[in-house]
């Protein structure tokens, strides 16, 4: 099975977001919309904070009474974020419980309201996936929204740079708002009803948008203003409307964005709106890009894009390359690269890959999806402590990651007068090769402890009783 999977999604913003489920059904999974944006503000160091806005709607949720003497009805949600490197070892998660209340009954039931909330974490630069869930505490179905590939730049500390471009149903000043805003939506003095998807209707008229400027060439004895542009592009590249420039106080060296545009009228389709800010005292150009849809009034959502998945090596540690190669490299490999420095570490890697591809030139790498198949289904099937994800560590991880899916495999769980054991037989090493395992403690911890493959080890006991019970396949 190839571990690169072409993916429908929907781009917004940085990169891929793929729902994971289908339409909301009785007793089905809840529908989720979800998104992603970076604040890299120098303010606040090294790391880029990363928000998590999503929405679902409030009648997929179970309402109960809340108190005995008020007809007023609530819900309970639980919701997290767990972010991963690329080879799915954790790096950093977030949850929230929060309620909703409904008047009664038939206000919970409405299909036209909308839940809102936002988790956020400060992650270093790197590459990562996650998965966001929404989890109705009541009838404990849930919801999840995958994050197919989240790019982390470094934060820049000189360059003029734009944040991500925060698309939003609706953007108003704390002052102005009802004073029942949600605490966690609220960003420097603004309430942000976030549209996570970017997917707005044909009745809708406009689209709010949210960003942040850094590195602003500031001086404070002085006046001085930035330029603030918006463009929207068709599909097809064409400009569909240049919303014209807007000239800003600089308020220091850092700036907040947010602007309402008009698309009163505008067709069904993709979009793309580019926002490019501008600083008059160096010249200095920023920009940034988010893609949104307008649906038809039927309902029916354009259709989507395909997003491929890159080196799903990026992200991850040192660590976790050294032990994918540790039973892949000759033994003068491994001694050139224990030799190495951490950088040098990493090139290696990475051209042990390249050199290894079958296909060069194109995006797949054969030889690098079969030995991540095979340490992922090692993790999966044989780590003994499986929060740690170590079964790559045990000698069925070892056998399984340098010689690849056996040929036939027999499992004894409950022997009458021995260990558990396992038998594996490769028929394409060494001429026909068996491999045994036993669980000595009773833990599951599988010990090789016999191998008719050239260099593996070889009990004579054990060969006894394969050629007694003719446990060789010829």
């Amino acid at each position: 099975m190839k571990l690169f999977f072409i993916l429908i999604v929907l781009l917004v913003g940085l990169g891929g977001l793929v729902s994971l489920e289908a339409q909301t059904a009785q007793n089905g999974p809840l529908s989720i919309q979800a998104g992603i944006y970076l604040f890299g503000s120098p303010d606040t160091g090294p790391d880029i904070y990363v928000e998590f806005p999503f929405s679902a709607s409030r009648n997929q949720f179970t309402f109960q009474p809340y108190d005995s003497a008020s007809p007023d009805l609530r819900a309970a949600l639980f919701a997290e974020v767990v972010m991963t490197d690329t080879l799915g070892f954790a790096v950093d998660s977030v949850s929230t419980y929060f309620y909703s209340k409904a008047i009664d009954t038939f206000d919970a039931q409405r299909d036209n309201i909308r839940l809102f909330n936002k988790l956020s974490m400060m992650l270093p630069s790197g590459v990562y996936k996650g998965k966001l869930t929404v989890i109705d505490v009541s009838s404990k179905r849930e919801g999840a929204f995958l994050y197919d590939r989240v790019e982390i730049p470094p934060v820049n500390y000189e360059r003029l740079t734009l944040s991500s471009l925060e698309l939003a149903s609706r953007i108003e000043t704390v002052a102005d708002s009802t004073g029942r805003y949600n605490s966690r939506l609220v960003k420097n003095g603004y309430e942000i009803i976030p549209n996570p998807m970017g997917i707005y209707s044909e009745d809708d008229s406009v689209v709010y948008v949210y960003a942040e400027l850094y590195n602003l060439d500031y001086d404070s004895l002085s006046e001085q203003t930035f330029k603030v542009s918006y463009r929207a592009y068709r599909s097809d590249g064409s400009l569909i409307q240049d919303f014209g420039e807007i000239v800003k106080e600089k308020p220091g060296e850092s700036s907040v964005i947010a602007n309402a545009l008009s698309i009163n009228n505008w067709p069904a389709g993709r979009y793309l709106l580019n926002l490019t800010a501008t600083d008059p005292s160096n010249n200095a150009v920023a920009s940034a890009n988010s893609r949104f849809m307008i649906f038809p009034r039927s309902g029916v959502l354009p259709e989507a894009v395909k997003y491929t998945l890159k080196s799903p090596l990026d992200t991850a540690s040192l660590e976790t390359k050294s032990n994918l190669v540790r039973y892949l490299f000759t033994p003068q490999e491994l001694a050139v690269f224990n030799g190495l420095n951490d950088t040098g570490k990493v090139r290696y890697i990475n051209q042990f890959f390249k050199d290894k591809d079958p296909t060069p030139g194109t995006e797949q790498n054969d030889y690098l999806d079969e030995a991540l198949r095979r340490f992922n289904y090692a993790n999966q099937n044989f780590s003994l402590r499986p929060e740690k994800r170590d079964g790559w560590r045990t000698d069925r991880g070892r056998v399984l990651m340098q010689y690849g899916q056996w040929d036939d495999r027999e499992e004894i769980v409950a022997p009458a007068y021995s260990n558990p054991w396992e038998r594996w037989y490769y028929r394409s090493v060494g001429g026909g090769s068996l491999f045994i395992f036993e669980d000595a403690t009773g833990y599951g911890d599988f010990r090789l402890v016999h191998s008719t493959a050239p260099g593996e080890i070889f009990d004579k006991d054990w060969n006894a009783k394969v050629k007694d019970e003719n446990l060789e396949i010829y």
